[in-house]
């Protein structure tokens, strides 16, 4: 078995994931500039991966058209890893494991398309603190290479950037509304929907690909009725939710009278955690 570098795996997954390019012309640009934004220092930024390539004396006109003028899917991009991935032989033949959450990248101006403050999740929980950033939504394919008494691994199969348009000063009041109106279509329960049913409809597109569930783990901010309820088919969530949480029974529906849906009240997440692991042990 002939063993190959790094350096050309890589070379290899970018030459693939240049095919999301329409155009041939700039593929190229694509796997240079991916190595040096891999590879390059601080900001991760283009000027830093073109100082790395050692291209300061050439024109960088084509480098920046390749993100401004270029049309192709960040989705699409993806895929050569995702493919991959899934013909795993630590991926399951019955069940694929997605973990979604969201993130927030560091910017130093204003003026860059979708930053705007917010939470530092750095900060310590006694002193909130704001930062310049970017949200976006990120999915990644869970894997045990190592085997199961292995840590697993999370390979990222889609990134998506989820900002929330600003409210215009000055706006009327129709103008605001309307706003709000596309602020709800831009949640982060709508974006982590968009990947997972890409994700559900890429993995139908494999080779036995319909008969594998999608379990996905996701924090407690998915943990609402809008994620739950547009999961894809054939899609299971597992999402944390807080220990005092309510819940109530659901009626089957051949017992519910008239519109009653839910019946008692079920014990709380908190009694769970009461419960002994080991039997004998407090």
């Amino acid at each position: 078995m002939k063993n190959t570098s790094l350096l050309d795996t890589l070379r290899g997954l970018l030459t693939l994931a240049a095919l999301a390019l329409g155009d041939p012309r700039p593929r190229r640009k694509f796997v240079q500039l991916g190595l040096g934004l891999l590879c390059g220092p601080k900001p991760k930024t283009i000027t830093s991966a073109l100082e790395w390539l050692d291209q300061r004396q050439e024109d960088w006109s084509a480098d920046y058209r390749l993100f401004s003028q270029s049309h192709w899917e960040a989705q699409a991009a993806f895929a050569p890893v995702f493919t991959q991935a899934l013909g795993h032989s630590s991926c399951g033949t019955q069940r694929v494991y997605l973990g979604q959450d969201d993130t927030l990248l560091r910017k130093a101006s204003r003026k860059i398309p979708g930053t705007t403050y917010a939470r530092d999740p750095l900060s310590p929980p006694f002193q909130v603190n704001l930062v310049l950033g970017q949200r976006f939504v990120q999915t990644s394919l869970l894997l045990q290479p190592g085997g199961a008494e292995h840590p697993w691994r999370a390979l990222p199969v889609s990134f998506s950037h989820a900002p929330t348009p600003k409210i215009p000063k000055r706006a009327s009041p129709e103008a605001q509304a309307a706003v709000k109106e596309v602020r709800k279509k831009h949640r982060l329960s709508l974006v982590a929907l968009e990947q997972l049913g890409f994700c559900r409809h890429y993995l139908d597109s494999q080779p036995g690909g319909r008969q594998r569930w999608i379990i996905d783990v996701v924090d407690g901010g998915y943990s609402n009725r809008t994620f739950l309820a547009g999961l894809p088919e054939r899609t299971q969530a597992v999402a944390r939710v807080r220990k005092d949480a309510k819940f109530r029974a659901y009626w089957p529906p051949d017992q519910r009278q008239g519109a009653r849906k839910y019946g008692p009240d079920l014990p709380p997440p908190w009694n769970i955690y009461k419960i002994p692991l080991c039997p004998g042990r407090a």
